[in-house]
C-alpha cells in the first residue's frame, strides 16, 4: 500500500490546520477522525508543523 504524500502546512485551509476537517477531502471531522500525520512548515528557525487528520473512507484509502 502506498502512503500519500501530506501537503506542506502552508498549502492547508486554516480548518484543516485545526484539525476540524480531513486532509484529503475537506469532510467535516468527528470523534472517529484518524491521525494522517505530519504537515510540515518552517518559517526561519521557527517550526509550524501541525498534526494533521483524515476521515475514516480516506484513512481506508491511503
Amino acid at each position: 500500500m502506498s502512503q500519500r504524500t501530506i501537503p506542506t502546512v502552508w498549502t492547508l485551509s486554516r480548518d484543516v490546520r485545526e484539525g476540524r476537517r480531513c486532509v484529503w477531502c475537506s469532510k467535516a471531522l468527528g470523534d472517529d477522525a484518524v491521525p494522517a500525520g505530519m504537515a510540515r512548515g518552517y518559517w526561519g528557525a521557527h517550526d509550524r508543523s501541525v498534526r494533521v487528520d483524515s476521515c475514516p473512507a480516506c484513512a481506508e484509502a491511503s
